[in-house]
């Protein structure tokens, strides 16, 4: 680029206040300066008076900067955020149910992993999401690392689930879910992708994950892998290969799961017939949910097991009432919705995987564990986002949430290159 057009990019970029602008505008500018230089060109002109004629045509660099200033800057989703405090403060309510021996650790518990929650949310969005792209095979070999040790390493088992104690922290297969979404988002992102590839990563992984008790995990991974296949840039040929290959695996894990899924959905269907095992859940959720009301009871104590977690919805409408869970659920859609209908405004391809596989994990926690308590479903360990007590659901909520937030603060910022690495 010759000196004069730098020298017109400066004068633009002096009036733009976002770094990041400056050097979207730049890159902008210098395409359409080089592209009417060229026009110019092939006209007859002589290249320093094309040069001088495109400069010209873009108008006063300073007002053109502050049209740019008003145009193109970072843009925070406000509404998002307050959707998003509203929904962690509905948190605390199934807390205040339970009984005052215990209610005020839980509160106090909640409150600090709410905190972390949010502490997560706002890093990872002033954090520019491209940066992760080249970090794709560190999060997928960190994901194995940490299922392989909860296989051989030192667990500790809670409610027959393994658990990695490091200090204070308890690390569930739960914590690898964003590790892969990560992983998977910058593997779709490319156009330059085989088959075998594909299914190799993706059979290892999920042998890993279906290894360990629980099917929640195996569920959410294999649909969020699967609806980003079908988003991604593979070719249709290739995605089509790549379904059957995942109707093979999912045959497997339902053949592995076999004993535990006949058990699960005899309860469902025939819950008064095992009402002494697999259908009292449902028995019970039921009758809580239809003796709930408009405004809810009044009376406190744990009324089904794991009723700030697994069960947070039924405890919710049975204290608060059909009315206030309502609202819940129309919160937690929006925030779905919202993330949902920012795709198209996506003009970079891992940011859009990135809303893909973050509404795929956040629906389908949202809609089965809403579905399990209205008997819907059959039941399998769900958490509801930040409305289920627990550490680990709540950091992939956020995580979620922030890298939807980062995407959104740039999106008229970032304009794609297939394949490059930011630096």
């Amino acid at each position: 680029m010759h000196n004069k057009s730098r020298s017109y990019l400066n004068k633009v970029t002096e009036q733009i206040k976002s770094k990041e602008a400056k050097q979207y505008v730049a890159a902008e500018l210098s395409h359409h300066l080089k592209a009417a230089k060229q026009n110019f060109i092939k006209n007859g002109l002589p290249e320093q008076e094309a040069e001088e004629k495109a400069i010209e045509q873009m108008g006063n660099p300073s007002k053109l900067g502050m049209q740019m200033n008003k145009l193109h800057h970072p843009k925070v989703d406000w509404i998002m955020i307050s959707v998003l405090l509203a929904t962690v403060g509905l948190g605390f309510l199934p807390m205040l149910t339970l009984d005052s021996a215990v209610a005020d650790m839980y509160l106090r518990n909640k409150a600090i992993i709410v905190l972390l929650g949010l502490l997560v949310t706002f890093g990872f969005m002033f954090l520019d999401y491209r940066k992760l792209m080249q970090y794709k095979w560190i999060f997928f070999s960190l994901g194995i690392l940490i299922l392989l040790l909860l296989h051989i390493g030192p667990v500790t088992y809670i409610n027959g689930y393994p658990y990695l104690r490091i200090g204070p922290l308890s690390i569930e297969s739960t914590a690898t879910l964003p590790l892969f979404y990560l992983f998977w988002a910058a593997f779709f992102k490319s156009e330059r992708i085989s088959l075998w590839q594909t299914g190799l990563y993706f059979a290892i992984s999920l042998f890993m994950f279906l290894s360990l008790p629980g099917l929640s995990v195996s569920f959410i991974y294999i649909a969020m892998v699967f609806v980003m296949l079908w988003w991604s840039n593979l070719s249709f040929k290739k995605i089509i290969g790549a379904t059957l290959s995942f109707f093979v695996l999912l045959g497997g894990a339902v053949f592995i799961g076999w004993s535990s899924i006949v058990l699960r959905t005899a309860g469902f269907f025939n819950p008064e017939q095992y009402s002494d095992t697999s259908g009292y859940f449902y028995l019970l959720s039921k009758e809580l949910m239809l003796s709930a009301g408009w405004f809810g009871n009044s009376a406190k104590g744990e009324l089904i097991p794991e009723s700030h977690t697994d069960f947070v919805f039924v405890n919710f409408t049975y204290h608060y009432g059909w009315l206030l869970a309502g609202m819940l659920v129309i919160v937690l859609a929006f925030i779905a919705a919202r993330m949902l209908l920012t795709y198209k405004k996506i003009n970079h391809s891992f940011g859009q995987m990135l809303i893909i596989g973050g509404v795929t994990l956040f629906s389908l926690q949202f809609l089965y564990h809403i579905a399990t308590a209205l008997g819907w479903l059959p039941f399998i360990s769900m958490s509801l986002p930040f409305i289920s007590y627990g550490l680990m659901p709540t950091i992939l909520n956020s995580i979620i949430v922030g890298l939807f937030l980062s995407v959104y603060l740039r999106k008229d910022l970032v304009k794609e290159v297939p394949d490059q690495q930011v630096n």
